[in-house]
């Protein structure tokens, strides 16, 4: 059972960011309404989910990515072009005064893609004695097959459904039920779409194009490097 402390902790760090993420849109409308300078930074998923979390272990360990994605398509942003907003955000002479959705530049999809052409069919899984039995169907998609490319070795992508989702994160990680629910909400959402946006932000404010997710694995492989 893959219980690390850093799993626990980025659990609690995703609730934590959650609240700040509420008492940002509290702040905008006190500020759109006292004419304070104010800058609220909104992002899509981080690419660092896989580089410094649960999905960095199990890469590691198993060789697979688990979602409730399904074919939902993701922007994936950097942290640190995020950061890079939130700079000029501070720095520049002239407030921004607005709120921004911060994007990567690129659409890609868990389940949309298979190296072999065509995905091999849904199967049951043969869970370890601590993980409770799913169906799902595993597949290797653009995410995959980028990892895939670039580590010299197969990644899968496991496709999960919202509810084994939940209890992947419970049996797995060790969250708490209300926050298992809430993450794998939000990706069961993110399977109907809901991630599925593109903009210009981090280019427009930092003058230079987002990072490109080959980019982030060419400069983290290390993070999924086997020992």
């Amino acid at each position: 059972m893959v219980r690390a402390a850093s799993d626990l902790v980025y659990g609690y760090v995703v609730l934590y960011k959650l609240l700040l993420f509420a008492l940002a849109f509290e702040l905008l409308f006190v500020s759109s309404r006292e004419g304070v300078e104010y800058l609220v930074d909104k992002r899509t998923t981080s690419v660092e989910n896989f580089s410094e979390s649960g999905d960095q272990i199990l890469i590691k360990s198993e060789n697979k990515i688990y979602s409730a994605f399904g074919d939902g398509r993701v922007p994936f942003i950097s942290a640190t072009d995020i950061a890079n907003v939130a700079f000029h955000a501070l720095t520049d002479e002239k407030a921004h005064n607005t709120d921004y959705m911060i994007v990567g530049p690129e659409l890609l999809t868990f389940d949309e893609v298979c190296l072999h052409q065509t995905c091999p069919p849904a199967v049951t899984h043969n869970p370890a004695p601590d993980f409770p039995k799913l169906t799902m169907g595993v597949h290797v998609s653009q995410v995959a097959a980028k990892l895939s490319a670039s580590l010299g070795r197969p990644i899968e992508h496991v496709k999960l459904s919202q509810e084994e989702r939940v209890r992947h994160y419970v049996d797995r990680f060790g969250l708490p039920q209300y926050l298992a629910n809430l993450l794998a909400g939000l990706e069961a959402k993110g399977a109907k779409g809901g991630e599925e946006r593109m903009n210009d932000v981090v280019e427009r404010v930092t003058g230079r194009k987002a990072k490109t997710f080959d980019e982030f694995v060419r400069e983290n492989k290390g993070a999924w490097a086997l020992e």
